[in-house]
């Protein structure tokens, strides 16, 4: 089942849902953090790559969009390839947390 499928299987599943937001909004946070690829991969994947996890997280529910969009140490990484756009949210988003910006040889614009 792809990760499209299986959010839409999630989303139609209120008891799932219902277990889940008993749980502290660190907790969930925490869970999310999970989702996203590890640093180490950061030379092979893009930011864009990186956040698409967070975006279908996101369109689950209201309150899990809530933790996605309210969370700042889930924006943790930019890169040289990420679209402005997600340069403005990410840094927007990540608030006080420290957050990693990668340059990459092949980007022309360095």
């Amino acid at each position: 089942m792809s990760v499209q499928g299986q959010g839409r299987a999630l989303s139609e599943s209120p008891e799932c849902l219902n277990c889940f937001s008993r749980l502290p909004i660190e907790s969930v946070a925490r869970i999310f953090l999970f989702v996203l690829p590890h640093p180490s991969c950061a030379l092979r994947a893009t930011s864009k790559h990186h956040y698409a996890p967070l975006h279908l997280l996101a369109q689950v529910s209201k309150g899990w969009r809530d933790i996605v969009l309210g969370w700042p140490s889930l924006w943790f990484r930019v890169d040289s390839h990420t679209h402005r756009r997600i340069w403005s949210a990410a840094l927007e988003r990540s608030k006080q947390s420290p957050i990693t910006v990668s340059m990459m040889e092949d980007d022309p614009r360095f």
